[in-house]
C-alpha cells in the first residue's frame, strides 16, 4: 500500500512538473507573438522567428498549433471566453452601479490581458476581435445605459439615423479609450478608469436622449 502511495506522489509530482512547463512554454509563446504582432501583420510572422525569439524548436510550437493564425484563434478564443464568464449567468443590471460593476470587472480582465489586447486592438490586430469586443460593449454596457436614461431601448431607437451614427462614436470612443489606457497610461487603475469611462459614456447617451432627437429632427 505504502509503495502504491508513493508512486502515486511521484507521478502526480511528475505530472505537475509538466503542467507548469506547459504553462509557462505557452506564456513564453504567446508573448513572442503579442511582441512580434505589434511590429508587424499576422501574414509576415514566422513560427521560425517566434521560435527563435524564445529559444524553443518548431516542433514545440507545432505541439500546440497548426500556424501562426491557429495561435491567435486560439488566443482570441480564450480571452473572449474570459468575457463571457464575467456575465455568465449573472442577471440584468437594475442601476448605474450594476453597469460600472460590470465595467470594472472589463477592465480588470483587459489589465490583466493587457499585452495581448493592445496586440489584438492594435493597427496589425484582428477586426474580427475588434468587433467582437464592440459587441460585448454594446450589448452589455451601453444598451443598458441607453435604457436607463431614455423611455426607449436602443434596439428602439436603431431606425434613426441621428441615432446609430452617434452610437457607433460612442462604441468606438470606448474602444480608442481602452486603447490609449493600456499603452499610454497603466499606472491608472480599472476603477479609476471606469469612473472616467462611465463619465463619458453618460454624456455621450445623454447627447442622443430621445427629447434630444425629436428636437433636432423639427429643426
Amino acid at each position: 500500500m505504502s509503495s502504491l502511495y508513493g508512486k502515486n506522489r511521484r507521478e502526480n509530482k511528475h505530472q505537475n512538473k509538466q503542467d507548469r512547463r506547459v504553462i509557462k512554454t505557452k506564456a513564453a509563446m504567446r508573448r513572442a507573438f503579442t511582441e512580434l504582432l505589434a511590429e508587424k501583420p499576422i501574414r509576415d510572422i514566422r513560427v521560425k522567428e517566434l521560435s527563435e525569439r524564445i529559444h524553443i524548436n518548431r516542433g514545440t510550437f507545432y505541439q500546440y498549433y497548426r500556424d501562426i493564425y491557429d495561435m491567435q484563434d486560439h488566443l482570441e478564443e480564450e480571452l473572449y471566453n474570459k468575457f463571457n464568464e464575467i456575465f455568465k449567468d449573472r442577471p440584468a443590471p437594475e442601476t448605474f452601479d450594476d453597469i460600472k460593476d460590470r465595467l470594472l470587472d472589463i477592465f480588470t480582465l483587459l489589465r490583466q490581458n493587457a499585452d495581448l489586447t493592445l496586440a489584438l486592438l492594435g493597427p496589425n490586430g484582428d477586426p474580427k476581435f475588434v468587433q467582437s469586443v464592440q459587441e460585448m460593449m454594446r450589448l452589455r454596457c451601453i444598451n443598458d445605459l441607453i435604457r436607463f436614461n431614455n423611455e426607449h431601448s436602443a434596439e428602439e431607437l436603431s431606425h434613426d439615423q441621428l441615432f446609430n451614427y452617434s452610437y457607433a462614436f460612442i462604441v468606438s470612443g470606448c474602444m480608442g479609450m481602452m486603447k490609449k489606457w493600456l499603452s499610454e497610461d497603466p499606472d491608472k487603475t480599472p476603477e479609476e478608469m471606469v469612473d472616467i469611462v462611465s463619465s463619458v459614456l453618460m454624456l455621450g447617451i445623454e447627447n442622443i436622449s430621445v427629447d434630444q432627437l425629436k428636437q433636432k429632427k423639427t429643426k
